[in-house]
């Protein structure tokens, strides 16, 4: 049966909303498996869950499209939009891993989209309620309700390579934004959340604004974005809190600690969200915050509702307790990507593009990411691993420490 979701406009669906729907989120991205079908084409990509985005995008290279505006019959969340509009385009170069597009705010905006981290489940409801649906457990604290405002909208150009281009796109206001306070500055400073964002992003005036030289800071991080990669560095701020308004009988705010945070020198994207909104936004609200919560965002009532996890059990407190370089598989072979400043694996001598044969002696040419990781994981800050780096047509073994890369910060 055919619905209309609340909201001005509407939306026709098929479905039930309200049904918990697997999610995956990796790196703290909500990615879901969206189908797109259209004449003769039916096909199901993974597809992140991005209030960052003002519209939905299919990218070309999974789904088959040529670039530009198309009409399709979308499902995902356990429901069917019928004739809905997308934009085809190739969202995604090879680097930014395994997603297929971007569900973006033009849909999202007619629900409330709830986001369960610890149990890898998402849902879209017409408007929000407290009682939890069927098939998710767990134990949380009391929510906190915070009013956001949606602002941006407008008529932009539609992305892509079409003789005479592609066209114009009309979406509708959907950057959630939100004020925010940080390290107990009494000024509050407005926030975008984007749960496309893996990790909060600051400005870097902003953070030079906040003072403290010493604060930690890792450089040398490479980020996969819609643009490419881009080179940037991560840091800590000592407290990110978030305020409600006491409509619900929750806490009244919400505090996020030591909190790390992304700064990319030189990147235009909060100049763009200003234009597009009117408003000095000096930051995003990414992952690594929301994922100490079930997160709603109902757009119906334009409120963010947090509840804590109680057992977390899902956060590694050491997620930057490694070595100072990462890895990606290559065609079966595992290269270095980033090699951190100031790690000992740059003392060591490390680059990107080697090739590690071995860790501690055991071949990883053809595991998989989770046999590398644990062999990885079975040592300990202060510890040295011996990493085996293909040179000619030998192996030589080098000791790498693992290291608190980014210490905790008060």
């Amino acid at each position: 049966m055919a619905v209309s979701a609340c909201g001005d406009d509407g939306i026709d669906y098929d479905g039930t909303a309200g049904e918990p729907t697997p999610a995956r989120f990796d790196a703290w991205v909500p990615a879901i498996d969206l189908s797109a079908a259209s004449g003769d084409l039916d096909i199901t990509g993974n597809v992140i869950v991005d209030t960052g985005a003002p519209f939905t995008i299919l990218d070309v290279d999974t789904y088959g499209y040529e670039d530009g505006k198309a009409a399709t019959t979308l499902t995902g969340f356990g429901l069917t939009f019928p004739d809905y509009p997308v934009i085809a385009y190739d969202v995604f170069d090879q680097s930014t891993g395994d997603y297929d597009g971007l569900l973006g705010g033009d849909l999202l905006r007619h629900f409330a989209l709830s986001l369960d981290y610890k149990g890898s489940l998402a849902w879209l409801r017409d408007a929000d309620t407290t009682a939890l649906p069927s098939g998710v457990s767990g134990s949380f604290d009391d929510a906190v309700s915070i009013p956001f405002v949606l602002r941006g909208g407008g008529t932009g150009l539609v992305p892509g390579n079409c003789p005479g281009g592609c066209g114009t796109v009309s979406v509708a206001a959907t950057r959630i934004l939100l004020e925010v306070e940080l390290e107990g500055s009494a000024t509050p400073v407005w926030f975008l959340v984007d749960t496309g964002a893996s990790i909060s992003v600051l400005s870097e005036e902003l953070l030079q604004e906040l003072g403290d030289p010493a604060r930690p800071r890792l450089d040398g991080v490479s980020v996969a974005t819609v643009n490419g990669i881009v080179s940037a560095y991560l840091s800590r701020v000592s407290s990110i809190v978030i305020a409600g308004d006491g409509e619900d009988a929750g806490p009244s705010q919400v505090t996020h600690v030591s909190s790390p945070v992304l700064v990319v020198p030189g990147w235009d994207l909060f100049g763009a969200i200003q234009s597009e909104t009117g408003v000095q936004v000096r930051g995003l609200i990414g992952g690594s915050f929301l994922r100490s919560f079930l997160t709603t965002l109902d757009y119906t009532s334009k409120r963010l509702r947090l509840s804590r996890y109680v057992e977390p059990s899902h956060l590694d407190p050491d997620e930057f307790v490694r070595v100072g370089f990462t890895l990606s598989p290559v065609s079966g072979q595992w290269r270095v990507v980033d090699v951190y400043d100031n790690t000992d694996a740059e003392a060591e001598g490390l680059v990107a593009g080697d090739v590690v044969l071995e860790i501690d002696g055991t071949a990883i040419t053809g595991l998989d990411e989770s046999a590398v990781g644990n062999l990885l994981g079975a040592f300990g800050q202060g510890q040295e691993v011996p990493i085996g780096i293909q040179v000619g047509g030998g192996v030589q073994t080098v000791d790498v420490m693992i290291e608190d890369l980014l210490p905790a910060y008060e």
